[in-house]
């Protein structure tokens, strides 16, 4: 469901930072969710059903990820000079965080913050 709410947002007629804007909101709405429901403590402690999981969603988010990168790079708004496999190894990275228990449990502000660091980095720009 997650996924196809994405492939909709890339298809809009905004800019690249408009739906990323959109895709923050809707991760850090989706992200608290998870982190209240009864379901997320089960599921998270069983390895075998989050690797499952992360199998299943991994490679058609892949794709969403890709073509993120390049309309990004298109509009300028990520560095062309970045292996787009380099970006894709940044993404997982943050993924993991995203969807370790200890992440689910901290306030919205800190996962706000760490949506903030993943999608703009440390230096703010002017």
């Amino acid at each position: 469901a997650a996924l196809s709410k994405y492939e909709q947002i890339m298809k809009l007629d905004i800019s690249f930072v408009e739906k990323l804007e959109l895709i923050i909101q809707d991760k850090s709405d989706m992200i608290n969710e998870v982190a209240l429901s009864h379901f997320n403590e089960q599921a998270l402690d069983d390895k075998a059903l989050n690797q499952i999981f992360q199998e299943a969603i991994r490679e058609k988010a892949m794709v969403i990820y890709n073509n993120f990168i390049k309309l990004g790079k298109k509009e300028g708004a990520i560095d062309k000079d970045i292996p787009t496999e380099a970006i894709m190894s940044y993404f997982m990275m943050f993924m993991s965080i995203f969807q370790h228990s200890d992440f689910l449990a901290t306030t919205s502000d800190y996962k706000m913050g760490m949506m903030k660091l993943f999608l703009y980095g440390l230096i703010q720009r002017s």
